[in-house]
């Protein structure tokens, strides 16, 4: 049989006028068990029940850890399938001409395309691709997540000689590193530079994220991390949702034009 035994431990009280100290107990706990009345003080049950939670806490972090894992197994399995369904999307959407330019112009990625930006993006870009970039370099073995190459193609165009900048990133959408944008010599290149030199969360801040000095790329990442968040979790799922809707919108009001 069972018995109530409060575990507590004492509590000590000082008393100001004498300096002493009084040892009392605070009221028993009804909800702790303690050994049969045989034992003495029943610290050998305890340690025994707690050594039986130790062991179930481990079963249930084992499982949460097989739960974790596979996961991340079923997350794979399906993005390597999907990788498939992409490249078609991808061909497909290059019988468009402006599809690419009209999926970021017409998305929430407008809040980060400004001035100078949106004169680039409008005249010369051509296709944004998503691939799984190789983290191969020694010094990055500590990067738990897996790191995605975001890739823009440009047209020839007066800010930068690049027909591709790319921007890795983590799952979450922190920069991890980016190519280094080889600037032209103009007022278009000039305007741009100078909006990345804001530290703004615009596009091209986001493009040349690894090219400001150490101390401040990680503070510049948390700023830039809802830009990468967005490219890869929502607007490249959803691309062509995001075409038709614009086309549809597009549509609608040349239909509802007076003549």
């Amino acid at each position: 049989s069972f018995m109530l035994l409060r575990i507590l431990p004492a509590y000590e009280s000082r008393s100001r006028e004498s300096n002493k100290i009084s040892i009392f107990s605070p009221p028993v706990c009804p909800y702790v068990l303690r050994a049969s009345p045989g034992d003495k003080d029943g610290s050998e049950d305890v340690l025994s029940i707690c050594n039986s939670l130790n062991s179930n806490q481990g079963a249930l972090d084992a499982e949460d850890r097989e739960r974790d894992r596979k996961i991340v197994e079923l997350k794979n399995m399906y993005d390597s399938r999907k990788q498939r369904l992409y490249q078609e999307r991808m061909e497909l959407s290059k019988k468009i001409p402006d599809f690419w330019r009209s999926v970021f112009l017409n998305s929430d990625c407008q809040e980060w395309i400004t001035t100078a930006q949106t004169s680039v993006i409008s005249q010369s870009f051509l296709e944004f691709k998503i691939s799984e970039a190789a983290v191969d370099d020694a010094a990055n073995d500590d990067v738990d997540e897996k790191i995605h190459r975001l890739e823009f193609l440009f047209a020839a165009n007066e800010a930068f000689h690049d027909d591709v900048i790319w921007v890795d990133i983590t799952d979450s959408g922190l920069v991890f590193r980016s190519s280094n944008i080889r600037w032209k010599v103009g007022e278009l290149a000039t305007q741009l530079q100078r909006e990345v030199e804001t530290r703004e969360p615009t596009l091209f801040t986001f493009f040349t994220a690894s090219e400001v000095p150490d101390e401040e790329f990680e503070e510049l990442c948390l700023v830039l991390g809802p830009i990468g968040d967005y490219l890869l979790n929502d607007l490249w799922p959803t691309a062509f949702g995001l075409y038709y809707e614009q086309m549809v919108t597009r549509t609608t009001v040349e239909d509802n034009a007076p003549l």
